[in-house]
Parts: C-alpha cells; structure tokens; sequence
C-alpha cells in the first residue's frame, strides 16, 4: 500500500513531497451530508391525506406514542463542492490557452446553487534527483491573479474575471518533450504540508470533492509507453484515490468525481487538430523545418480514472467547456445519501421512509451496526429532497 508524505516543511510555492510505502493506513470518517431536522408536528398524518406540512387545523395534529420517532430530513439547499482544477500547461496547449478565456466563459455562473470553492494547479509534477522513496515538487496551488489568496469562492469580489485571469496561463516550451502529470499534481497537491491540513484548506469535511483535469494528452504524455517517461506510482490511478481515502476517508473517495476535458480516445477530429509542428514563437510550420513537435495524444488514463469516479469525459477541443461541465455540477454536490436513525428501530410496526413533494421514491435498506441505525438510499437525493422516517424506538 502506498501513501505520500512530506519529506520537510517547505513553503507552498516551492513544496517537496516524498512517496513512502506503508501499510496500516487509518481510514477516517467523513462526515455526513447537511441534513435539516424537523420536528414531529411538522409533519402531515399519512393516513390524512387532506393535511398540510405545517398544518394546524386540529384534525391535523400528529400524536406520537412515547418511544416514536416522526421526522423529516432535508438534503441541504445548496450542497458544498469543493474543485481542484488541475491544468495542462505544456507545449501542446498553446492554441486551447489562447482562447481559454472564452472556453470558460460563465463558469462561475454554472455553478450557482453550489457552495463552491477551487484551487488552480498545473501537470508540471518534477522528479527530484534518484532517491528512494522518490521525492516530488508540483502540486502547488497558483496564486489568484485580481485576488489575494490561491483558493477562490462563491464570495470572491469578481470571481469570474479572477478565475479567467488566473486559469490563462503561458505554456511551457523546449527541445525537451514536455512531461505532463495530471494524476501526480492532484495526488501531491491534496497532501499535507507539515503544520497545514490536508489539500492545503481546499477540502472541506462536509463537501464533495471534485477534480477536474484539462489537457490534449494522456498521463506522461502517451500513458507512459516512452522509455524513459514511464509511470511511476504517483501517477497512477490507484494512488490517486488511495491519497483521497487515506487523507480525507471512505467517504470522501467513495464520493469523489473526476472529470476529464481530454482528447477523448476516437476522436480523430480533435485529435488531427492537437497535432502539428510549430516554431518557437507558436506560428504553425511546414513539417521538417527547425522546430518543436507539440503533439496531443488520447486521454485513456484520464478516461479511465472518470469512468471509475463516475466523472464527466469531455473533450478539451470543445469551443466552450461550460457547456461541457454544466451537466456535471448537478450530480457534484453533497446529496444525501444516508439517513442516521436516533435508536435501532424496532421491527414492529416497521420503519416507514416516505419522499415528500412528489418526489420519486429512492430504493433504500436499513443498516444496524450494534446500537446504531442508519437508512442508505441506492443513489444520492438531490440538494432540497425531503425524505420522512417514522419509526418506534426499542
């Protein structure tokens, strides 16, 4: 089992981590998703269907027997996203940066209803020297550009023109192909740095985590089939959400979403336009002139790593990523999926869950742990679902 951890206290701007083996790893708790509590008389009797929640006409009033429990739980109305936006800046991103203004033109608006908040860093992720366990530099969160700070919010004065500013940014060029490690950036960049909490304040205890990586080519550039740029094991998708687990709990990897704007493995289309020579100021050229090669390449690791989170695989030449990523915020936030119960609920009369407001009832199962009880719904209720439990304590 594998786990990161700092090999000395260094400053964000310059942070070295060191990958260590180990096992014993501790597996937190997360914590729940916000639920509101109600109490028993604002919920309607279900055998009179004429009464309202809230109702106080006489007929209307609800008698729990000592020992019942008749509540109702609210899946909170604006659910905590918490985002690490991880950004090609190589070579081969030259044309998507000199437009990605417009590409993320009203981002921050698709995010409205969420309580979010990000964190910019790039795929340049640097091996330092042959020590064994490695040691890595990257991961590092890019200072706002129009704010002070490396985290933005829903509350940032002019957020989106912040966040404009700060995700265009000049690519890295040279002789030397570029090396691009988006899933060794997000590993190194939700760890710890000694005296500072996990993620570096981004990751929240009660909100979903998301990732969202942007780039034309795949993990080490082509998956890490060149001799010399193979895949270490920062940057493999099982360290990734091992470091997710380790550091943040079940819970939190269990939820996370990874979404993937990436020359989607098919696409010939996108593919044929990341491809092309081009001299040291950017200008295309004819091919064999003096010059680098800036090449795109499929995201299959990428694409991998989204389908097992359940993440979004969009394609990183769509003229707006917007419109890529609008669908996803809605299943990113802190639904609720899990209903603590204040005893274990006595067989009979059975435990009752009822979706109010006409919403479609959600396959749901009891589970008991010693003197504990919960409901776990077979998918997540969306942020404003109230559920009703009705149940007799022991």
């Amino acid at each position: 089992m594998e786990v990161f951890s700092l090999k000395k206290s260094t400053p964000r701007k310059n942070a070295i981590r060191t990958f260590l083996f180990g096992v014993g790893i501790l597996f937190l708790s997360a914590a729940c998703s916000p639920v509101e509590f109600r109490t028993p008389s604002e919920a309607p009797p279900p055998s009179k269907p004429n009464c309202q929640v809230g109702d106080t006409r006489p007929e209307c009033a609800v008698v729990i027997p000592p020992g019942d429990v008749d509540e109702i739980v609210t899946a909170s109305a604006r659910p905590k996203v918490d985002i690490l936006v991880v950004m090609d800046n190589s070579e081969s991103m030259f044309d998507e940066q000199q437009t990605m203004v417009s590409r993320f033109s009203g981002f921050t608006d698709s995010l409205n209803g969420l309580d979010w908040q990000l964190a910019i860093t790039t795929t340049e992720v640097t091996r330092i020297g042959t020590t064994s366990p490695p040691t890595y530099r990257g991961g590092e969160f890019l200072p706002l550009q129009g704010s002070a700070g490396t985290i933005l919010t829903r509350n940032t004065v002019n957020a989106q023109a912040v966040f404009e500013s700060t995700i265009q940014m000049p690519t890295k060029s040279g002789v030397v192909p570029n090396d691009e490690r988006g899933t060794a950036a997000a590993n190194l960049a939700l760890l710890p740095l000694e005296g500072g909490p996990a993620g570096s304040g981004l990751v929240r205890s009660d909100a979903s985590l998301v990732i969202l990586m942007v780039t034309d080519e795949d993990v080490r550039s082509d998956g890490g089939r060149t001799l010399g740029f193979e895949m270490e094991s920062v940057d493999t998708v099982d360290s990734l959400l091992l470091t997710v687990r380790s550091q943040f709990g079940a819970a939190k990897a269990d939820g996370l979403k990874v979404h993937s704007l990436i020359v989607r493995p098919g696409d010939n289309i996108c593919l044929d336009r990341q491809t092309s020579t081009r001299d040291s100021f950017g200008r295309i050229i004819r091919a064999g002139d003096l010059a680098s090669k800036a090449d795109g390449a499929p995201g299959e690791v990428y694409r991998g790593l989204s389908q097992r989170t359940g993440g979004l695989v969009g394609s990183v030449c769509a003229d707006r990523y917007t419109d890529e990523l609008r669908q996803a915020w809605l299943t990113s936030g802190a639904q609720l999926s899990e209903i603590s119960l204040r005893c274990v609920p006595r067989s009979s009369p059975a435990l009752q869950v009822s979706f109010l407001d006409g919403v479609p009832a959600i396959p749901w199962t009891l589970q008991v742990n010693g003197n504990t009880a919960k409901v776990n719904l077979s998918q997540p209720a969306p942020a404003g679902t109230r559920v009703r439990l009705q149940y007799r304590c022991s």
